[in-house]
């Protein structure tokens, strides 16, 4: 299926599939608007192992050969050049500031559901950037759909529904963000906003009544 508004845009039919599933390809100019899954999870073929890895702030991938070893880092947004730890870790500090603490872990293949959220994820943030609020809260319920125990997600989409003067909806996710949120002397400046945000959302409601 071609459309003029998806210029490279196909869909096999599951008749065609060997795996008897429909499968979509999309090229890398089609927008996030559809949406579609642009990026690659995995590849394997003989003599490597590539998955995603759900670095902060970027995508790279992991590739190891078939005995299991941990292979390299390639970065497929630069050419897929292999990156060091050296380049990890400046990556990290331009994503999150000199402070981000560097772990091995953060180079672990990510599941398909953390690529599935990573991408709704900035659907998410193009539609806010937007201000289209309410197809933004559409793709953060899409969000905790995949991850339900997504808790900062449950904040995102009360402060959407706060943008869309749903007040209701709005009161009932910060306040569970806000009793289920783990707290500490480093986050007393978002919980008091949130808190804030909570009151002001009662008094409303109450003056509604």
């Amino acid at each position: 299926m071609l459309t003029m508004k998806n210029s490279n845009a196909l869909i096999v039919g599951s008749q065609y599939s060997q795996s008897g599933h429909p499968l979509a390809v999309f090229g890398p100019q089609v927008a996030y608007f559809a949406p579609e899954i642009l990026m690659e999870q995995d590849v394997h073929a003989p003599g490597y192992d590539a998955r995603g890895v759900a670095f902060p702030g970027h995508f790279l991938m992991r590739v190891a050969n078939p005995a299991g070893e941990a292979g390299v880092i390639l970065d497929p947004f630069d050419g897929g050049d292999e990156v060091d730890e050296q380049g990890c870790r400046q990556l990290l500090a331009r994503r999150l500031g000199d402070d981000a603490g560097y772990d091995e872990e953060l180079l672990s293949p990510c599941s398909s559901r953390q690529i599935i959220s990573r991408i709704l994820n900035n659907l998410k943030r193009t539609y806010i950037e937007l201000r289209s609020f309410e197809h933004a809260r559409q793709v953060s319920d899409l969000i905790l759909a995949v991850d339900p125990a997504a808790l900062t997600e449950v904040r995102d989409r009360g402060l959407i529904a706060y943008h869309l003067d749903d007040y209701s909806a709005a009161l009932r996710d910060l306040e569970d963000y806000f009793r289920l949120q783990t707290w500490s002397e480093d986050s007393r400046e978002e919980r008091d906003q949130i808190w804030a945000h909570v009151k002001n959302l009662r008094r409303r409601l109450a003056g509604m009544n």
